[in-house]
C-alpha cells in the first residue's frame, strides 16, 4: 500500500497558504529571492537547505509554498529569465545600426555573467526554463531579444524563418559556450570578449543574410 498521508498534508498546507492570499504570495517571493541569494553565494547546485537558511525558515516550511525543489528551481529560473530579458532588451533599444543592435545585448549579457557567474551558470544549467514567451528554437533571454532585434533592424529577415532560426540557434550556442569557457579561463579582458563575440555574431548573421539574398552593412547601409 502506498502511504500518501504526508503528501496530502503537504498539499493541504500549500492550499491553506494560498488561501491566505497576498501573504502567501509574498512569502513565495521572499523564498525565491532567498534562493537567488543562495545560488549567487553557494553556486548553481545550492540546496533547499541553503535556500531555507537565507529565508530564515525551516526547510520543511518551504514546501508549504512550493510542491517540490523542481518547482522552486523553475520559479527561480523564470524570475532570473524575465529580469535578464528586460536587461538585454535595454541593450538593444538605444542603438540604431545592426552592429550596435548585436553588440548592445552581448555587452549586457557578458557583463551580467561576469558580475553574477553563479546565476549565469544556474540559468544555463536549467536551459533557461522554456516559457510561452519564447519563440520556437530559442532558449534564452539573449536569443529571444536577438530574434526581436532581427525583426526591427533587418527588413525581410523573418520572411526567411529557417535562416533566422538557424542564426539564433547558432549565435545562442556561440555566446553562452564562449562565456562559460571565459569564466573558467579568463585569458582576455571582458571588453575583448565582447568585441570578439560581436564580430563573430555579425559574421554568422552576414552568412545567413547572404544565403537568402539580403544585403546589409554593419552601419545599416546597403552593400
Amino acid at each position: 500500500m502506498v502511504h500518501t498521508e504526508g503528501r496530502v498534508d503537504s498539499l493541504h498546507a500549500r492550499r491553506a497558504a494560498a488561501s491566505r492570499g497576498d501573504r502567501g504570495e509574498e512569502r513565495r517571493r521572499e523564498i525565491i529571492t532567498a534562493a537567488i541569494t543562495a545560488i549567487e553565494e553557494c553556486g548553481p547546485d545550492a540546496s533547499t537547505g541553503d535556500f531555507a537558511t537565507r529565508a530564515g525558515l525551516n526547510r520543511a516550511h518551504i514546501y508549504r509554498h512550493f510542491a517540490s525543489k523542481e518547482e522552486l528551481d523553475r520559479e527561480v529560473t523564470l524570475t532570473l529569465y524575465r529580469e535578464h530579458k528586460a536587461r538585454i532588451r535595454d541593450g538593444i533599444r538605444t542603438h540604431e545600426t545592426p552592429m550596435d543592435a548585436i553588440r548592445g545585448p552581448i555587452y549586457r549579457h557578458v557583463t551580467w555573467a561576469h558580475e553574477h557567474p553563479n546565476l549565469f551558470r544556474f540559468l544555463v544549467s536549467r536551459r533557461y526554463a522554456r516559457t510561452d514567451d519564447q519563440p520556437p528554437g530559442s532558449e534564452s533571454a539573449f536569443a529571444f531579444e536577438i530574434a526581436s532585434a532581427g525583426k526591427r533592424y533587418i527588413p525581410g529577415f523573418y520572411e526567411h524563418r529557417d535562416a533566422a532560426d538557424g542564426f539564433i540557434v547558432a549565435v545562442h550556442g556561440l555566446i553562452d559556450a564562449s562565456i562559460q569557457w571565459w569564466l573558467d579561463h579568463p585569458r582576455e579582458t571582458r571588453e575583448q570578449l565582447i568585441e570578439r563575440l560581436a564580430t563573430q555574431a555579425w559574421l554568422l548573421l552576414r552568412q545567413r543574410l547572404d544565403e537568402v539574398g539580403i544585403a546589409l552593412e554593419p552601419d545599416g547601409g546597403a552593400q
